[in-house]
């Protein structure tokens, strides 16, 4: 009767987060993870079940990380124990980095940097590419570009996409592509977490990709992933490869939209010229195009019969 006491009484607390560092994590074969969440002055045992550690968990755990866990308290009778039920673990300081990112959208939307949305060439001479060189992004970009056109301009700054420094080192990119005369300009990176996406949702990024001349097209993270660039740029791609499907023309579709065009045009000079063959015949058919002698004979026929005619008012008289 206690233990259910105790359980309604931590219940009503309904949802909480509690900061701490991680001590003890392990991971069941059943695949629940299972951790200690402590400070200086008490300890917490936490669990996450298996089928919400793909959402709740992001990133690896790691022994003395400094994170935040959100979820519901649950005892447990038969040992008489409590624990956090968690269904989201950010590392400590997120929470407050999200709320510093909803401020600063909300003014850079206030400035209207959210509804410039310039249209992109439909065959610009050079595509600019921002990403790093050793990332994923890098060959999916390129192995679509060998897909839809081989060696179609492709000019590429390397730049950090992750990491102190990654926001800088984007705009400078970013910039330096822009003032080399790019059509438009690609910006992409592969998935990953919060926390490693998080240079792309940084003010000098955003600043640096709505005072580009060149549309800029941003291909970060995963489909399900939304960083502030997004929003400032002039098209959101899902993914690097998406990107270079939206920039890159597909020369096969081209060729054989031209192969059409030139059926369409040769069955159209056919029939205009068969017409014109048929309408001269027609007209080669005619009398005064087949002699002009005709012309006279008429002529003449009509002049003996009004000397007829004449001679006969003659004789009347």
């Amino acid at each position: 009767e206690v233990t259910g006491r105790i359980l309604g009484q931590l219940s009503a607390l309904g949802r909480v987060a509690v900061e701490g560092e991680v001590s003890q994590k392990k991971r069941a074969t059943a695949g629940h993870v299972y951790f200690d969440l402590k400070d200086e002055k008490a300890k917490l045992a936490c669990k996450v079940w298996q089928s919400v550690v793909a959402r709740a968990l992001r990133f690896e755990l790691a022994e003395g990380m400094k994170v935040v866990v959100h979820g519901k308290l649950d005892v447990y009778g038969p040992q008489g124990s409590y624990s956090l039920i968690a269904d989201r673990i950010e590392l400590a300081g997120i929470g407050a980095l999200l709320a510093e990112l909803e401020k600063l959208k909300a003014e850079l939307r206030g400035l209207g940097w959210f509804e410039r949305k310039r249209e992109l060439p439909r065959f610009p001479r050079v595509i600019g590419l921002v990403t790093s060189r050793d990332g994923a992004a890098l060959r999916d970009f390129l192995r679509t570009r060998s897909m839809r056109w081989p060696g179609y301009p492709v000019r590429f700054v390397h730049t950090s996409v992750q990491g102190p420094g990654a926001a800088r080192s984007i705009a400078a990119a970013l910039q330096e592509l822009d003032a080399s005369g790019v059509d438009v300009i690609a910006l992409v990176r592969g998935g990953g977490s919060l926390e490693d996406l998080w240079c792309f949702n940084e003010r000098v990024v955003a600043e640096a990709v709505f005072h580009c001349r060149a549309p800029v097209v941003t291909g970060v993270g995963h489909e399900s992933d939304t960083t502030l660039v997004d929003f400032v740029a002039d098209r959101r791609a899902h993914t690097p490869t998406d990107a270079a499907q939206t920039l890159i023309p597909d020369r096969g579709e081209l060729v054989a939209k031209l192969e059409r065009l030139g059926g369409y045009l040769g069955e159209t000079f056919g029939r205009a010229w068969e017409g014109r063959v048929e309408r001269l015949a027609a007209l080669a058919a005619r009398p005064v195009l087949r002699g002009a002698g005709w012309i006279l004979d008429e002529r003449a026929r009509a002049l003996g019969a009004a000397h007829a005619r004449l001679d006969h008012a003659l004789v009347a008289k």
